[in-house]
């Protein structure tokens, strides 16, 4: 047994930093905790995120949003019946909305429209890959989402072109 390295957050229990369990739990430099804390803020966060996300009707949609090609839209026109669904974002990039051909709004958790931190518009996009599409990616768009199949194949489709 070996009492906290760092000597940071222990006060004068030196066992702390491993739940003042030395023998079961090991965390050499004290730091795992911190890691744990901060890869869950960043979930929170995610799932959170679309609380900012506008409301928009299919006709303003139509009328001051832009619409994204089919291409840029990949990702929300999952399963059977979201193959036709529309891709509109907001003129700041950050908002989007997805309908489907007949301009009802799509909610389902694998299509429905997210909140970006940062526009697909700017920096070619990579902002947006790394902190909207990735961690959606991994994450989906809610709990329920997060080992959704369709998003594998859609990305290999994407990426490599249907098989034949």
């Amino acid at each position: 047994m070996q009492p906290d390295p760092i000597g940071f957050d222990g006060g004068i229990n030196l066992y702390a930093y491993c739940l003042n369990n030395p023998v079961n739990f090991v965390d050499p430099d004290g730091e795992y905790l911190l890691s744990g804390a901060i890869v869950a803020t960043a979930v929170i966060i995610h799932y959170s995120r679309n609380i900012f996300n506008d409301k928009v009707s299919y006709a303003d949609a139509r009328k001051t949003w832009e619409k994204l090609p089919a291409d840029k839209a990949v990702y929300h026109r999952m399963g059977k019946g979201g193959e036709n669904n529309e891709k509109y974002i907001s003129p700041s990039g950050h908002s989007e909305a997805i309908f489907s051909p007949d301009g009802k709004l799509v909610t389902d958790s694998a299509n429905k429209g997210t909140f970006n931190f940062f526009s697909p518009n700017i920096l070619w996009g990579i902002p947006h890959g790394i902190a909207d599409v990735i961690p959606y990616f991994i994450l989906g768009n809610t709990p329920d989402d997060i080992f959704n199949s369709d998003r594998f194949t859609t990305s290999w489709q994407h990426l490599f072109g249907s098989p034949k």
